[in-house]
């Protein structure tokens, strides 16, 4: 039976991808391990350009806007043997708006890795991306470092009997690019 999804979400963000994946961190971020050769790629090609490639010693790239690359995000396996075509292969680029809360920044740092380390076991050569949305998702001051609020917020000044509330200022550019996806 085949199941056919609408969203990445259907069952829990496709939790065959990062079968036998190592992570890591405190939210276990999928790894994508540094290839064996680093060999630079003649070019890269844009996912939606890929059939007019003419070369295969490319890298397919994802510096598009998401709605172009969605089905590679629904259905990651379907790709798998046109992928392999090409020499190189960069992680899916799932859009991190600085301005937009942490969990989606999360959650799409997480695609984007649990998708690329996917392709790297199943025998694409895949270079990590180097991203972060903003502070809080950088490897300097990060939760992913820490799971102590005064470490990853370090110019809060909280007490005990204070909350931590999150601003919804600047949010208006994730907000509207959202509108715009759904």
């Amino acid at each position: 039976m085949v199941i056919k999804r609408k969203a990445s979400l259907d069952d829990g963000c496709n939790p065959e991808l990062v079968a036998g994946a190592a992570f890591d961190g405190m939210l276990e971020i999928p790894v994508i391990h540094a290839p064996a050769e680093i060999v630079i790629p003649s070019g890269i090609t844009p996912f939606t350009k890929r059939e007019k490639a003419v070369g295969t010693n490319e890298a397919i790239g994802f510096f598009e806007k998401d709605p172009e690359f969605s089905k590679v995000l629904i259905d990651p396996a379907v790709y798998l043997e046109d992928f392999k075509r090409f020499r190189f292969l960069l992680p899916v680029d799932c859009s991190l708006y600085r301005d937009a809360p942490l969990a989606v920044q999360v959650t799409n740092l997480y695609r984007s890795r649990a998708i690329g380390s996917y392709y790297q076991r199943h025998g694409c050569t895949v270079y990590p991306l180097v991203r972060w949305g903003n502070e809080l998702t950088s490897t300097r001051r990060s939760i992913f470092r820490s799971a102590s609020p005064s470490s990853a917020y370090p110019n809060a000044a909280l007490s005990a009997s204070e909350p931590m509330v999150a601003s919804t200022a600047g949010r208006t550019n994730f907000t509207s690019k959202l509108g715009l996806m759904l």
